[in-house]
């Protein structure tokens, strides 16, 4: 009898262990991932913010490519502290942080040129009950991207020296000396001077904001072979036939059809300047707004650029500060 007994206590002990390691689960389960849950909804909410702040500061910042990517980075950094996130140190665009105690890592990663902003967040969480089961922690993984769907400025260093214009209208721009203009052809020094087929190539891309009333250097002499070829580059490289239809013919921009994709490389971005023709040699000349212009073609012989004004352009969205959250899109 007492055996009996002394087994049945036994399987009493067995069955009653064996419910605290089940009841042990199930409150494991509904504390610690009731937990990871939260924990994870708000790593998802704090990587969205950055892929959307560091995208909009590539939007603004000036300079090469890897001096954006370093500006997204700043960014996100401090997007990251500014949401109870605390930056331990960084390694390349890596950035080793500690969250409410947990430690982890948030990397940046950038494709696409830098249209494409990837922020990844892996941080290693202290659980509660699960770490009666040999669980003391997990990692929680959470990734956006952002994409950057606009068109980049695009400034040009040519200018445009008329009085007016009018929106949709087709100009020949005459860029050859002319009376009065000693030594200068239209051309502007945004600096440095060895830099300027590649402004007129890729676009300003230098770390001076332009802006309406900034003083300027002309930029003298005929430097034909570099207008001619950082044009034809762009024209060459319009790859969608984009073109404008004026259907009534009297190029007074009142009836005229536009074709262009975005991103289109021979729409640009002029500086209206004043003084031009009062410059001589490498003199100042002041910006007193921007144009949007689309290039069909251009002579290097009469050196005359043909093109359609497009509109005139805000000082803000030269310098990227317009439209951020508008072009800016979470993708994941």
């Amino acid at each position: 009898m007492r055996e009996r007994l002394r087994r049945e206590k036994g399987g009493i002990l067995v069955f009653t262990a064996a419910a605290m390691v089940a009841l042990l689960g199930f409150v494991a389960i509904s504390i610690d991932g009731g937990y990871l849950y939260y924990r994870r909804a708000r790593l998802q909410d704090i990587s969205d913010s950055v892929a959307l702040a560091a995208s909009a500061q590539i939007m603004r910042a000036r300079g090469s490519e890897n001096d954006k990517k370093l500006a997204a980075l700043e960014t996100a950094v401090r997007c990251l502290e500014k949401n109870g996130i605390e930056v331990t140190g960084t390694s390349g665009f890596t950035a080793s942080v500690l969250f409410k105690g947990d430690a982890g890592l948030v990397t940046l990663s950038f494709s696409d040129g830098c249209n494409r902003v990837g922020v990844d967040i892996d941080v290693t969480t202290d659980l509660f009950f699960a770490r009666a089961l040999s669980k003391p922690s997990t990692p929680v993984r959470v990734k956006s991207e952002a994409y950057l769907d606009w068109d980049p400025p695009n400034v040009v260093p040519l200018s445009y020296f008329y009085d007016d214009y009018v929106p949709y209208k087709k100009y020949q721009l005459n860029y050859t000396p002319g009376d009065g203009v000693h030594g200068n052809y239209g051309y502007v020094d945004f600096t440095p001077s060895s830099k300027f087929r590649h402004y007129l190539e890729n676009g300003y891309d230098g770390e001076v904001p332009l802006g309406i009333n900034l003083e300027i250097l002309t930029y003298p002499g005929v430097s034909n072979g570099q207008v001619r070829q950082a044009l034809e580059s762009r024209i060459n490289g319009c790859t969608g036939g984009c073109h404008l239809e004026d259907l009534d013919g009297n190029n007074d921009g009142s009836n005229v059809v536009v074709h262009i994709d975005s991103n289109c490389p021979r729409v640009v971005i002029l500086p209206m300047v004043s003084g031009l023709h009062q410059a001589h040699g490498k003199d100042v000349v002041t910006i007193i707004g921007f144009l949007r212009f689309f290039i069909e073609s251009y002579d290097s012989n009469s050196k005359v650029l043909t093109g359609w004004c497009l509109g005139e352009v805000t000082e803000d969205e030269i310098n990227g500060y317009v439209g951020a959250v508008n072009v800016v899109k979470l993708v994941r």
